[in-house]
């Protein structure tokens, strides 16, 4: 930057400040700080009383000594000359605070290009990976439309309204507690292949409600909303709302409902998708509902109420504690400790707080948010990974995964040492201990090397799915048309229950002919023996006892008619019902049973993951359709070869599973790379559990240390035999 004189003379009248600036007194903790609102520019700035009665000295008749006399006078503690005041008149010009002549105009132009051709050389990968993953395009004033729309649904913000929408959220409440089961069910369908085009359409119509939220509240308590268009974050775009003009609210609960406004929109619109939900048959109305339900909760509580990340929590936080700027201050916290650590001095009067409590809050703040972060992006490009290893692009999701680990350690030492240097070169290194700076950083590099080498439980993560190979199918032991079906799917049965009943009126008619049969030989039986006829005694009994055979046969295929369970287990058969009225030939599939007891799961194993497998060892089971469940085991059964055939469907990943998969010229999906299974079992007396289901384990793999770990990870992502 150019020096400040450059910019005014020193003996000449200094520029006015601008009478078209709105001015908003805000109280913080007892504190008057004010922010000033440029109505041209449409920016927000805000100033302290030392910097604003600066400002109200600039009547475009006081001199630059003029106007520091009389600074002077007005704060005598403080150490105040004309370098100090040019500093402060060039940063009120960079903001576009004074009315400039033509030749300070040109010299300001100058100096900001000048400045602006300096942030674009020093732009980093990071400020331009941070370029690509997020930036918005602003499209049209949307003040006059918010207007209007707040007219008329102004009846929103009436006490009855929001009584009936606290109902409506506890009746939503309720319904969902109801169907938690179903819930559970669905969730394993929701990151599908089939299910990801409506869930983007869900999540870009959602942000759409939840960025004119911000909009018509603050339209509605008196504010001006003048910005709104594109926003792409990750090259998905979304809607965004400027709705800064809440900063010149003086009631700090009007602020907290401009930004909790979008939340509160989300939260009504997952209320009316849960009864939609609950109502409706399966189908594009019922996924939409869910789909809404979905982004509605977990967006709003991960991502959008969450202080620890820079959404609408985040500044609903700091408005509630009224502190600006709150995790730049907590950033400066922790930093202003470890600047006070590495040169023995202490911290700077902006980089500590006046009390313990405030320090020490400041400070687990800023790492609790900067790991939340850390921990979110990791998880993010780690599921981008996985995702994208189906096209062949494993390589490039595990290569953003290790920049995001990398990027998490070293950013914040890179920032450290941004301030630490140009703070030792402007106060000088006098008082400043080398050994000290060494001792802390071997004291540092020791820990980490300890923590890099302290044992931890070595696990493997990896997928499953429920196989169910000792399921029994029922088979018709008669034939006939099925007139009732006793059972359905998922239903548990009992060993001998009644599971359907056939009829066969040829049976039946045969049955009805033979007990006949059987009377009128019996009736003739007795004549005979009436009349002491013992040839013809003799010849009816034997009709007799064949007629009691064929009774005997025909009985037992009577009694096949109905369907019985051969096991105790539970039905696997669904819609059973449409067989209603179909015929059944002897030997014809009717359902399949599982076995109550223990179920067979598959594991899919790298042959990375293969080698530390071993039978006995613990499993932890996840089952994506009971995700608030935990189900436990060990390794029955490893399978030392290796297969290009997938253990189970539900594991291809371009069906929402985990394994990578591709199509073979048959059509079939089969892996990319070669797959090793190990085997399991889970108890399952209770019948909860399917064949088919899928989810995830965690198998004991006994004991590591974290960088054995990491070598191991980048050892797989290099793949030094492809280099070789």
């Amino acid at each position: 930057m150019s020096p400040p004189n450059e910019l005014f003379g020193a003996n000449t009248p200094l520029p006015r400040l601008r009478s078209d600036l709105v001015i908003s007194p805000q109280k913080y903790r007892g504190t008057t700080s004010f922010v000033i609102k440029d109505p041209i520019a449409l920016r927000y700035y805000r100033l302290g009383a030392y910097e604003l009665h600066v400002a109200g000295l600039l009547d475009g008749k006081r001199t630059l000594a003029e106007v520091t006399d009389a600074i002077q006078r007005q704060f005598p503690d403080r150490a105040v000359d004309q370098q100090t005041v040019m500093r402060i008149l060039t940063h009120f010009a960079h903001m576009s605070f004074l009315q400039l002549s033509g030749e300070q105009a040109q010299r300001l132009f100058s100096q900001l290009l000048a400045n602006r051709q300096r942030q674009k050389r020093r732009q980093t990968f990071f400020t331009l990976a941070g370029a690509l993953v997020y930036f918005k395009i602003s499209l049209f004033d949307p003040d006059l439309l918010l207007l209007k729309l707040e007219k008329r649904l102004r009846f929103m913000w009436s006490r009855y309204t929001m009584i009936a929408l606290g109902c409506l959220a506890a009746v939503a409440l309720g319904l969902l507690f109801q169907n938690m089961d179903r819930l559970y069910a669905r969730l394993p369908d929701f990151l599908t292949l089939h299910n990801l085009i409506w869930l983007w359409v869900t999540l870009v119509g959602v942000k759409v409600v939840h960025e004119f939220s911000h909009g018509l509240m603050c339209k509605h308590y008196g504010g001006e909303v003048h910005d709104m268009g594109a926003m792409f974050i990750i090259l998905t775009p979304f809607l965004f709302c400027d709705a800064t003009d809440s900063w010149m609210f003086r009631n700090k609960w009007h602020k907290i409902a401009v930004n909790m406004g979008g939340i509160l929109a989300e939260l009504i619109l997952a209320s009316l998708a849960v009864m939609v939900w609950a109502f409706t048959p399966a189908g594009l109305v019922n996924q939409l509902a869910f789909n809404v339900m979905v982004v509605c909760s977990i967006s709003t509580v991960v991502f959008n109420a969450n202080p620890l990340m820079k959404f609408d929590g985040y500044y609903v936080l700091a408005d509630w504690l009224e502190i600006p700027n709150l995790r730049d201050r907590a950033r400066q916290q922790v930093t202003g400790v470890f600047m006070s650590l590495f040169t023995g001095r202490p911290a700077a009067a902006g980089m500590s707080e006046p009390s313990t409590f405030r320090r020490v809050a400041f400070a687990f703040y800023s790492v609790a948010s900067y790991l939340y972060i850390w921990y979110i992006m990791v998880r993010i490009f780690g599921s981008l990974g996985r995702r994208l290893e189906p096209y062949g692009l494993a390589g490039v999701g595990r290569a953003s995964l290790v920049i995001t680990y990398a990027a998490g350690i070293l950013i914040p030492i890179w920032v450290f040492m941004k301030q630490l240097i140009p703070t030792l070169r402007k106060e000088g290194f006098s008082g400043f201990v080398p050994g000290r700076a060494v001792k802390l950083s071997g004291g540092a590099a020791a820990a980490c090397m300890l923590l890099a080498v302290w044992p931890c439980k070595l696990r493997v993560t990896t997928s499953c799915v429920l196989d169910g190979v000792n399921r029994i199918g029922v088979h018709a032991k008669s034939e006939g048309f099925l007139r009732a079906i006793k059972v359905r799917e998922g239903e548990s049965v009992r060993r001998g229950q009644l599971l359907a009943v056939m009829d066969n009126e040829d049976l039946e008619g045969r049955a009805a002919y033979q007990a006949s049969q059987m009377q009128l030989v019996d009736l003739r039986k007795q004549r005979a023996s009436a009349a002491d006829d013992l040839v013809s005694v003799n010849q009816l009994n034997k009709e007799i006892a064949e007629l009691d055979a064929a009774k005997l046969t025909l009985e037992e295929r009577l009694a096949a008619l109905e369907v019985k369970s051969p096991i105790d287990g539970v039905v696997l058969t669904g819609d059973l019902d449409a067989q209603r009225g179909t015929y059944l030939h002897e030997g014809d599939f009717f359902c399949e049973i599982l076995p109550t007891g223990k179920i067979n799961v598959v594991i899919a194993l790298t042959e990375q993951q293969a080698n530390l497998v071993r039978v006995g060892q613990a499993v932890e089971f996840r089952i994506y359709s009971f995700p608030g469940k935990t189900f436990w085991g060990t390794v029955t059964r490893t399978f030392t070869t290796a297969s290009r055939e997938l253990p189970h469907a539900a594991m291809a990943g371009r069906f929402g599973g985990e394994v990578p998969t591709e199509v073979d010229s048959l059509g079939r999906e089969q892996p990319v790379d070669t797959l090793y299974q190990a085997e399991s079992q889970i108890d399952n007396t209770d019948n909860l559990l399917r064949p088919g289901m899928s989810g995830r384990v965690k198998i004991s793999c006994g004991w590591s240390t974290p960088l054995r770990i990491i070598i191991s990870h980048l050892k797989q992502m290099i793949r030094l035999d492809i280099l070789v």
